[in-house]
C-alpha cells in the first residue's frame, strides 16, 4: 500500500496481515478524497483506523490532525509505524480503544472534527452502529462531515435529523455513505 497524493505520495506504508483488517484500496481512498476536495486545516477523526491509511492520506493532504481509532494492537503498532515513516507523528493522536468509547470519551471534551471516517467491520447492522454513535450529540462540527465505509447490503438512516444523507458512492464491494451536520 501507497500514500495515493499530497505531501507523503507515493510513500510505502506498512499493511497488517489480519484477516480483519480490511484496508481501503488506493482507488477508494483517492476518490473519496477526491469527493471531500480540500481538506487544508481541517481536524480528521479515523475511527475503525485499521493501518491508518485513511487518515494518513489525509495528513498527506494537509489535514492539520487526526486522531486515529482502533482497538486492535496489531492495527495500533502499524499505524504507529505508518505515521512515523510518513514524518506525521506531531500532528497525529492515537486512541488504543474501542469506536464507542473513544466517541463517548471525546464529546466530553473540546474536540470537535471538520471530517469522521469510520470504517467499521463489515457486518449488518454496523452502519445503523456508526450512526448511532453520532445521534447523541455530535462531535462534528456545524456543516462537517461523517463517511461511512461499509457493505453494500448495510444500508441505514440516520437516527435523528442533526445528519443528511448527502451522498452514496459504490466501489466495488465498498460503499461510501456521506453524511452532512445540519
Amino acid at each position: 500500500m501507497r500514500v495515493v497524493a499530497g505531501l507523503a505520495r507515493g510513500r510505502k506504508i506498512v499493511s497488517i496481515q489480519d484477516a480483519s483488517i480490511r484496508p481501503t484500496t488506493g482507488t477508494a481512498r483517492e476518490a473519496l478524497f477526491n469527493i471531500l476536495g480540500n481538506i487544508e486545516g481541517e481536524v480528521f477523526c479515523d475511527l475503525f483506523s485499521g493501518t491508518g491509511a485513511v487518515g494518513i492520506e489525509a495528513l498527506s493532504r494537509r489535514a492539520s490532525k487526526v486522531i486515529f481509532v482502533d482497538n486492535n494492537p496489531h492495527a495500533i503498532k502499524a499505524i504507529r509505524e505508518n505515521v512515523a515513516l510518513c514524518g506525521f507523528s506531531a500532528q497525529s493522536v492515537i486512541l488504543s480503544e474501542a469506536a464507542e468509547v473513544a466517541v463517548r470519551r471525546l464529546r466530553g471534551g473540546e474536540e470537535a472534527f471538520d471530517v469522521v471516517f469510520a470504517d467499521p467491520p463489515y457486518a449488518q447492522g454496523a452502519l445503523s452502529a456508526v450512526l448511532a454513535l453520532f445521534s447523541e450529540g455530535s462531535l462534528i462540527k456545524n456543516e462537517g462531515k461523517l463517511i461511512v465505509q461499509h457493505a453494500p447490503y448495510d444500508q441505514a438512516t440516520p437516527h435523528n435529523g442533526a445528519l443528511l444523507l448527502t451522498d452514496r458512492r459504490k466501489y466495488g464491494r465498498t460503499v461510501f455513505s456521506f453524511y452532512q451536520t445540519s
